[in-house]
């Protein structure tokens, strides 16, 4: 079960029963499309759950031990966060190519919620990251029981380390001309937290430079691999919430 799948079959009545008997190609085409991106945006959606509800059933046969055996940390551990990072990334390229076709089907539509969001992590974190630093940045993900995951990246996890990367942060904000609104916490697993998020993100949006592509401004190239060590903010913080923020989106023109 996902948050698309009402939607899915919606639309698949409709393309094979068009009402009044309508053939518009033009019409059909959009829903396909649609669709399509629903199926693929479903299939990471429920591969997210699992891995969140897998993490959870193996924490609870692991109660009482007070070590984690190696193979387990060496593999199930590092399998589950390349999971969650290879679906998220999945999820997040979809929205983006979703919102670039939408309009090409029906015109008028707007763009999908939180898509300037969408754009500059799909950008800087899934496709580029590798122009910003030298290794996959990662430190793990969030995992509810029938709650899709979301990935943390976050390069440094050492206090110390998070308490001078957080200055430098708030200091190459200033420079940039963004208002970065953040008091002095440096705790990890920032890169899901709403508070977080919104701050980074309000401070970017303000600086005008979220579209910028690498080579374009240093400063604001030095900000990103900052952010990518010290917490880089996730487009959306409750994927759930997300998907019932989309499907009421599409639902309005479909």
């Amino acid at each position: 079960m996902s948050p698309f799948d009402s939607l899915i079959i919606n639309l698949q009545g409709k393309v094979w029963h068009p009402v009044g008997g309508s053939k518009s190609v033009n019409v059909i085409d959009g829903k396909i499309f649609i669709i399509q991106q629903l199926r693929l945006l479903r299939s990471a959606y429920i591969s997210l759950v699992e891995v969140a509800d897998e993490v959870k059933k193996r924490q609870e046969r692991m109660k009482g031990t007070t070590e984690v055996p190696f193979v387990i940390a060496a593999l199930d551990h590092a399998a589950d966060q390349s999971n969650v990072i290879l679906s998220f990334n999945s999820f997040v390229s979809v929205l983006y190519q979703l919102n670039r076709v939408l309009p090409i089907h029906f015109p008028g539509c707007g763009d999908i919620p939180n898509y300037p969001r969408i754009r500059f992590y799909r950008n800087k974190a899934v496709e580029h990251w590798d122009e910003y630093v030298a290794s996959v940045p990662g430190t793990g993900f969030t995992f509810k029981f029938g709650k899709a995951a979301i990935p943390v990246i976050e390069g440094d996890f050492e206090y110390p380390k998070r308490q001078i990367l957080l200055q430098e942060v708030k200091a190459k904000f200033k420079v940039i001309g963004g208002n970065f609104v953040w008091v002095d916490e440096a705790y990890n697993m920032l890169g899901c937290d709403k508070a977080y998020c919104d701050a980074v993100f309000k401070a970017l949006e303000g600086s005008g430079k979220m579209s910028l592509h690498k080579g374009k401004n240093s400063d604001f190239d030095s900000l990103i691999s900052l952010l990518l060590r010290f917490g880089f903010p996730a487009p959306f913080n409750d994927v759930e919430e997300y998907c019932d923020l989309l499907v009421a989106h599409i639902s309005r023109f479909v």
